[in-house]
């Protein structure tokens, strides 16, 4: 009753699973605890920032703050 493909030839098609190696992350180190965390800082910010876009040319308006704040003391805005 068993056929060839139904418990010998199972272990012939089996596949196999590749263990993916991640790169190593370069990491600046320091012998002084604060300067790795202010080097680590740095490091992470422009990760971070090489996701924005830089704009080919900067304007005025590209300077001006979104919101208006207004202070309500006496004479505090003359």
């Amino acid at each position: 009753m068993s056929t060839p493909y139904s418990s010998g030839g199972l272990s012939k098609l089996k596949k196999k699973h590749f263990r993916v190696k991640h790169q190593k992350v370069k990491l600046f180190r320091a012998n002084e605890p604060l300067l790795s965390v202010f080097m680590w800082g740095v490091n992470h910010t422009i990760n971070e920032l090489s996701h924005v876009n830089i704009p080919v040319m900067l304007l005025p308006d590209d300077f001006r703050a979104y919101s208006k704040l207004k202070v309500d003391n006496h004479l505090f805005n003359k």
